[in-house]
């Protein structure tokens, strides 16, 4: 018999949050935060934030809620996952 994994509350949450996301905004991308200074990031956000919603979580719950989606295709996002520190920009 098969052990099942234990996923923390948090973990869930974190993951509806994200789907919910990606079902509202039309416009999905993803941005790689590997050489952006914090200041930079909290910059954009500021100058940006009547317009765009940043998202910074890790791959693997992206992977996921990439993978749960039902209405939309995001599948070709999966690659830019791979050796980044991603970012979700959302509109």
């Amino acid at each position: 018999m098969a052990k099942k994994a234990h996923v923390s509350e948090a973990k869930k949450k974190q993951l509806a949050e994200l789907d919910n996301l990606l079902q509202q905004n039309q416009v999905i991308g993803l941005a790689d935060l590997t050489n952006l200074p914090s200041p930079t990031l909290q910059k954009l956000r500021k100058k940006l934030q009547d317009k765009i919603f940043i998202k910074v979580t890790k791959k693997s719950l992206i992977n996921l809620a990439i993978e749960q989606l039902k209405d939309k295709d995001l599948n070709g996002l999966k690659p830019s996952l791979e050796n980044s520190i991603p970012a979700l920009i959302l509109s």
